[in-house]
């Protein structure tokens, strides 16, 4: 289902719709993404940079931990290493050996979203900026030390900002064109408050 809003904006209220919107964008450049976590309840506002190409991200990643290497001792270099591993094994046979979704896709999407067989809606681009309206529930997490290590070396990596978030029938709201952006409320509630939002014009260089 289509509704007008005004005659430069049309805003899409019905999931297919949304799937077609996403599927076929050729022009919008972000998405500005109302969004609340599952797991903990988080709404925040997300900043997407669409049609950016992980596999660049995990070049100039996989450069970078490889000049970083020499410099580590310990668990750093064998996270360092593992994390060189995983990087070189999904550039080398196009998916990770840990991947968790094969078979998953229904086989619909140019890059910027997926759809699921059981209707879920994947939204994908490069994080440019989060903006946290209500904090959420987080749980306590005692990880390994190899495994803070990874986490800490992961913070600088450019492939973690390439974000994935979960669109249902249940949890979409409403979506528009606004400019170069898609406006996208995935919030879960009836609060609309993309509505009121300004669209989103910046211009933000990545180097990836």
């Amino acid at each position: 289902m289509l509704n007008k809003t005004n005659s430069n904006s049309v805003a899409v209220l019905d999931f297919a719709a949304l799937v077609a919107m996403l599927d076929g964008n050729k022009s919008a450049r972000f998405i500005s993404l109302l969004y609340r976590a599952k797991e903990t309840g988080e709404l925040a506002r997300h900043t997407l940079l669409l049609n950016v190409r992980r596999e660049r991200c995990l070049k100039v990643d996989l450069a970078n931990l490889t000049a970083l290497r020499p410099s580590l001792t310990g668990i750093e270099a064998q996270a360092c290493d593992e994390l060189i591993a995983s990087i070189t094994e999904t550039l080398t046979t196009g998916q990770n050996s840990q991947y968790t979704k094969a078979g998953y896709y229904a086989g619909q999407g140019n890059g910027n979203v997926q759809v699921s067989v059981k209707d879920v809606c994947y939204v994908r681009g490069y994080s440019v900026r989060k903006d946290v309206i209500e904090a959420g529930t987080y749980k306590e997490v005692r990880s390994a030390a190899k495994t803070i290590a990874k986490n800490k070396l992961r913070k600088g990596l450019k492939n973690t900002r390439c974000r994935e978030f979960r669109i249902t029938p249940e949890n979409f709201i409403m979506a528009r064109h606004e400019g170069k952006a898609i406006i996208l409320d995935a919030s879960g509630s009836s609060l609309g408050k993309l509505a009121n939002l300004a669209p989103v014009t910046m211009a933000v260089p990545v180097s990836a």
